[in-house]
């Protein structure tokens, strides 16, 4: 799961907490294992992950490479 997204004016009622955790339980239903990538820098949707089981498991590093033709 990636870019989850809020409008900030249903932020605090919990909409991204039950969309991603019942992702969550329908891709382990399914078998499979739900991957989470998250901004570090935003603690309170990181702490909304780790309340609804969400783990750290490592960080992903962007790299970019410029064109050389």
């Amino acid at each position: 799961m990636n870019a989850v997204y809020t409008p900030k004016e249903e932020w605090k009622k919990g909409y991204h907490s039950v969309l991603v955790a019942e992702l969550g339980l329908l891709l382990n239903r399914e078998g499979l294992t739900p991957m989470l990538y998250a901004d570090q820098a935003n603690s309170d949707s990181n702490r909304v992950y780790r309340n609804i089981g969400f783990t750290s498991c490592g960080t992903i590093a962007e790299i970019a490479f410029s064109g050389g033709e």
